[in-house]
């Protein structure tokens, strides 16, 4: 691949890492996120004739045809279902569900990559996303009248502003950025580099923990020194899996008392989320194989049907279960486990091939295991920025496994 088309390749990849993390949603409501898309498909289809085109010796039916057919339920089915209970428009619920395109992100890194884009600059330009996406974040918490965009007409921007009497008002942050941000800076602090490198981290973990300060989530900050000490007991290592083995009974009993934790929060002390709760579930029951559908903000709205309180995105896990059903529940249960197994495997291969870790895989381990701890409460993979993780995790770790499979060695077979 010419240098003048991977200079191309990485601006591209710049503007789709900002849309992802969604960098624009503080202006224009996001329509930014639309051109987003069209990039992702233009390199999704220039990698698939090219390499079609090559005859390239990879399974090139399966790579083009794997996120269609994935995405195809949340689009598709779950858009039929919204029409099939309410008679709104099926095309409104069909482009409400958009957002699911970014997945093509997945095989186009793997095209790239095969089409001769480094996996190494690929990781640069990820991490240059991640400052652009918190220096972004920043720029707009600084600029933007919070209070007024709270209480003003326009309804998409009001949401990306929220409020409680302790913190006041706060523009809601890139979560994921700011996570993977985290993890990176701590990781590249601790090892061994040159001091220029050092100072720039150091630069840029105390932008991290300004954003922490002005933010004050304890909750994702708690949920983040867990997945730290998770990672180090039981995932650092290959052999640390017989230790997991042996404290799964303890992790269940955590799991479940926190779970009664949730639900009595739930329940007692925020009465709007337990009528959603309650609603949902009597849904739930009425369309339990497919759920109820996806909604669309044109046509008939949930908050038109089971009150203007009424948002699936607020009761956690029992909101996938309510638009997509159990099949889209123990999907989406699946996927979540897959995705750590993969990326946890591809780590561990890299420690043992290169004798060193790499902080951008680490720090997608710990924000995995992050989402999987609190799959309860957010279901991070039906969001633009979690999907947008997910195709990056995916399409990174086959770019990996595909180059240890190239080495005859016994070791890389744990990818």
């Amino acid at each position: 691949m010419l240098s003048t088309h991977k200079n191309k390749i990485d601006i591209a990849y710049v503007f789709i890492f900002y849309i992802g993390f969604q960098g624009g949603k503080y202006f224009l409501q996001n329509r930014i996120q639309e051109v987003g898309f069209a990039v992702i498909l233009c390199l999704f289809f220039y990698g698939a004739i090219k390499l079609a085109l090559q005859r390239a010796s990879i399974k090139w039916q399966w790579w083009f045809w794997c996120v269609p057919i994935v995405i195809s339920y949340p689009m598709i089915i779950s858009s039929v279902m919204y029409y099939l209970n309410t008679g709104s428009n099926v095309m409104y619920s069909f482009f409400a569900t958009r957002e699911f395109l970014i997945l093509f992100l997945s095989p186009t890194i793997y095209f790239l990559y095969k089409l001769g884009y480094p996996i190494e600059r690929l990781e640069k330009v990820i991490v240059f996303s991640l400052v652009i996406a918190l220096i972004n974040y920043l720029f707009f918490y600084l600029t933007l009248d919070l209070p007024s965009m709270a209480l003003g007409g326009d309804e998409y921007m009001a949401k990306q502003v929220v409020w409680d009497p302790w913190r006041g008002y706060r523009l809601k942050a890139p979560s994921a950025a700011l996570i993977v941000a985290t993890c990176y800076c701590l990781i590249m602090l601790i090892k061994k580099n040159d001091f220029v490198i050092k100072v720039g981290v150091f630069i840029f973990f105390g932008l991290v923990i300004f954003i922490w300060s002005l933010l004050m989530a304890r909750t994702q900050m708690a949920s983040l020194f867990l997945s730290i000490i998770i990672y180090v007991l039981f995932f650092m290592r290959p052999k640390s899996l017989n230790i997991l083995m042996l404290v799964i009974p303890i992790i269940l009993v955590v799991i479940g008392v926190m779970a009664s934790s949730v639900i009595e929060f739930f329940f007692i002390e925020d009465h709007t989320r337990a009528k959603s709760f309650n609603i949902a579930l009597q849904v739930i029951r009425e369309h339990p194989i497919f759920g109820f559908g996806t909604a669309s903000w044109k046509g008939i709205t949930y908050q038109s049907i089971f009150g203007k309180t009424f948002y699936p995105s607020d009761i956690g896990f029992i909101g996938i279960f309510f638009k997509y059903g159990i099949v889209g529940g123990i999907l989406y249960l699946v996927f979540i486990f897959y995705l750590l197994v993969r990326i946890v495997k591809a780590n561990w291969c890299f420690t043992l091939y290169y004798k060193y870790s790499n902080p951008l895989l680490v720090s997608f381990v710990l924000w995995d295991l992050l989402i999987t701890f609190n799959v309860l409460l957010i279901p991070t993979l039906v969001f633009t920025p979690g999907m947008m993780m997910a195709a990056i995790i995916i399409g990174l770790t086959a770019c990996y496994r595909d180059k240890y499979s190239k080495v005859n060695n016994s070791k890389t077979k744990l990818v």
